[in-house]
């Protein structure tokens, strides 16, 4: 069935396309409007949230940091305060060795 395509037949249709076009273009350019704004607020929360996350980051950081630093030097503390009992104990088996040795009349 082959439809009839003059120029006026088609004046009706074309019109009609027109009109149509004419009511979306304004629907169009709010949309693309609203969803440009949209985008540019979402990238600014974004943006923002980034810049805590890596603000709480770093904080977290420096005190891990902080904690790490403070245990080593405790445990080095512990260290060189055993280390100084351990000099003091074989320092006083030295002296009781050499006092029990050299004692007059001792029996060994």
């Amino acid at each position: 069935m082959a439809r009839d395509t003059q120029p006026s037949n088609l004046e009706p249709i074309l019109s009609r396309i027109d009109e149509v076009n004419r009511r979306l273009t304004p629907l169009e350019v709010g949309f693309s409007t609203t969803l440009g704004d949209a985008a540019r607020r979402t990238q600014t929360i974004l943006e923002v949230a980034l810049v805590v996350a890596a603000a709480i980051l770093v904080v977290a950081g420096v005190v891990v940091s902080a904690r790490i630093v403070r245990r080593s030097e405790q445990a080095e503390a512990e260290l060189y305060a055993e280390h100084d009992r351990a000099q003091v104990t074989l320092q006083s088996i030295g002296d009781a060795v050499v006092t029990t040795a050299s004692a007059p009349g001792s029996t060994t």
